[in-house]
C-alpha cells in the first residue's frame, strides 16, 4: 500500500476586518435566516421556534464568548466562522455543514454533529467530551489538545483527519471509514473497542501512525447511511463537505 501523503492545515477562515456587531435581532435565530459578517459577543442565542430552527446561514461571522447551547438546528451551514471561548455545550446541529471554520478554545460538551459535514474544520483547546458525530463526513479536519473523551465518530466517514495530543478514553469509531486518518501523541487507552482501529490496542498509538478503513462492508443509499438516525429530522439526508 503507498505511503499516505500528508495532512495538510486547514484552511483558515476568510473574515473581514470591519464586522458589524450583532445586535438583538441577528442574536434570535430564525428559521432561512442569513447571518452575514457579523461579530458576535458574549450572548446567548436563541431560537424563533422551541422545536428548532431550519435553514439557517452563518457566513463570515466571529463569535466570542457567544453561547450557543441548547440551540436545535436543521441544515444549518456554517461558513469562514471563527469561534474564540464559546459555549457550543450540547447544541445540536443536524444535517448541517462547517467550511473553514476554527473552533478555539471552546466548551462543546454533549455537542451533536450528526449527519452533518465537516471541511476544512480545526479544533483546538476545547473541552469536546460526550461529542457526537455520527454518520458525519469529516475532511480536512484537526483536532488538536481536545479532550474527546467518549466522543462518538460511529459510522462516520473520515478523510485527511488529524488528532494531536487529545485525550480518546471512551471514544467510539465503530462502522466508521478512514483514510489518511493519524493520531499524533493522543492518549488511546480506554477506547472503546480498540481492536477496530489498524494495530488499535488500549496503550498509547506511535507518533503520526495513520489509520485505516475500521469496517468493510457499511451499508449507503444515495443521501446518507442506513441505520439509525439520530435528530429529530429523520427525513433529511446527509449533506457533502
Amino acid at each position: 500500500m503507498p505511503a499516505s501523503s500528508p495532512v495538510r492545515e486547514p484552511k483558515p477562515p476568510q473574515i473581514p476586518c470591519g464586522l458589524t456587531p450583532a445586535g438583538k435581532v441577528e442574536r434570535h435565530v430564525r428559521h432561512d435566516g442569513k447571518y452575514l459578517s457579523l461579530d458576535y459577543g458574549a450572548d446567548t442565542l436563541s431560537m424563533d421556534d422551541p422545536d428548532g430552527v431550519e435553514d439557517v446561514e452563518f457566513e463570515r461571522c466571529r463569535f466570542t464568548r457567544t453561547v450557543f447551547s441548547e440551540l436545535v438546528l436543521h441544515r444549518a451551514g456554517f461558513a469562514d466562522c471563527a469561534f474564540g471561548d464559546a459555549d457550543l455545550a450540547n447544541l445540536r446541529a443536524f444535517n448541517s455543514r462547517m467550511f473553514n471554520v476554527r473552533i478555539m478554545n471552546a466548551r462543546m460538551t454533549g455537542m451533536r454533529l450528526a449527519e452533518s459535514g465537516l471541511r476544512d474544520v480545526l479544533v483546538e483547546g476545547c473541552r469536546a467530551d460526550l461529542t457526537g458525530f455520527r454518520y458525519a463526513r469529516l475532511r480536512d479536519v484537526v483536532f488538536r489538545d481536545c479532550n474527546l473523551a467518549e466522543a462518538t465518530f460511529q459510522s462516520a466517514e473520515m478523510t485527511d483527519v488529524r488528532f494531536e495530543n487529545c485525550r480518546l478514553g471512551g471514544a467510539q469509531f465503530s462502522g466508521a471509514k478512514m483514510r489518511s486518518v493519524r493520531f499524533r501523541g493522543c492518549d488511546l487507552r480506554g477506547v472503546a473497542e480498540p481492536e477496530l482501529l489498524p494495530g488499535g490496542d488500549r496503550r498509547e498509538r506511535r507518533r503520526d501512525e495513520p489509520a485505516g478503513r475500521v469496517r468493510r462492508g457499511a451499508r449507503h443509499h444515495h443521501r446518507g447511511l442506513t441505520g439509525r438516525r439520530e435528530g429529530p429530522d429523520r427525513r433529511a439526508g446527509l449533506m457533502r463537505a
